[in-house]
């Protein structure tokens, strides 16, 4: 299989990805994007598709994987190429870049690296008992099936809470964090009628064969336990992530890498989305979405 050549490559088919693509075929470039699975849409359309997003500019707000489909057609499929994960990267005598692939070599003068946290898991409870429970839930794809059960939200960081507001409407919610303050925007459950335990993590869980019946959290200020009977434990402590290993500074805190203000890594070279390490930075699609236009600009502008 020979090498495959192009101006510009984008690695990873998530939503960063995927507008990255949008924008620079708008600009006339020749480029494409790879995408180590199957599918595009990342985080967004295989753990959130029933989640509202609600702070991407130019969008209303609308379920993920409503957004997935908004941003699917703004690309053109010709463009990508699936089941190829990069494995390695080299920077040639020329100052191209050599991409070595599941499927082949590929070329660019230019690279846009969206692979956020990569592969991935879900971070779990670490709770005896914990595999295999069938109410116990990492990603939600129809939050209609908590419909009047009670459901026990573990996490503070923004998708825990934006998760705690969806369902608060058809469920009765409990949020758990261990920390006594949020690490997401609190301010979007103000006055709503959730449950919130702050300062706890989870310890026990009862179970009646497959079935969390209960799950017992403990302060962990004085030790205090709690029994909270549940009907659903939905659990949204993060991604442990698998990444690409690149020959970059990385954050000495945080995932992610260090990079200019046009968040390039080295000439030519620009990591956006989560990859992308900034102080203070909100692990969102907004940032990620106006990293990839300045970006763009900067390299267009480097021609």
């Amino acid at each position: 299989m020979g090498m495959e050549r192009h101006e510009v490559i984008v690695v990873g088919g998530g939503p960063v990805g995927m507008h990255a693509l949008a924008l620079l075929e708008k600009k006339g470039l020749d480029v494409i994007l790879l995408e180590a699975s199957s599918v595009l849409g990342g985080q967004l359309d295989s753990l959130y598709p029933a989640k509202t997003v609600d702070d991407v500019k130019g969008y209303e707000p609308m379920k993920g994987h409503e957004l997935f489909l908004n941003l699917l057609a703004e690309i053109d499929k010709a463009h990508v190429r699936r089941n190829t994960k990069v494995t390695g990267i080299q920077k040639q005598e020329d100052q191209t870049f050599r991409l070595t692939t599941t499927q082949g070599e590929y070329q660019a003068k230019a690279l846009f690296l969206a692979t956020g946290l990569g592969f991935y898991h879900p971070r779990t409870m670490g709770l005896e008992g914990e595999q295999g429970t069938a109410n116990i839930f990492y990603a939600l794809s129809d939050p209609n099936i908590l419909e009047g059960k009670k459901v026990i939200v573990f996490g503070g960081g923004d998708s825990a809470l934006d998760w705690a507001k969806e369902l608060c409407p058809i469920a009765d919610v409990s949020l758990v964090h261990r920390r006594n303050e949020f690490r997401g925007d609190g301010h979007k459950i103000a006055g709503l009628p959730i449950k919130i335990y702050l300062s706890y993590i989870p310890a026990k869980l009862e179970k009646r064969g497959n079935i969390c019946t209960g799950i017992h959290i403990e302060s962990v200020i004085d030790h205090t336990d709690l029994r909270l009977p549940c009907d659903a434990i939905l659990v949204n402590f993060g991604l442990v992530p698998e990444s690409l290993p690149l020959p970059y500074e990385k954050a000495s805190s945080g995932f992610g890498y260090l990079s200019d203000e046009h968040s390039m890594v080295e000439p030519n070279v620009y990591v956006i989305g989560d990859l992308s390490y900034k102080e203070g930075k909100r692990k969102r699609m907004e940032p990620g979405f106006e990293e990839a236009e300045r970006a763009i600009a900067s390299y267009l502008l480097s021609r």
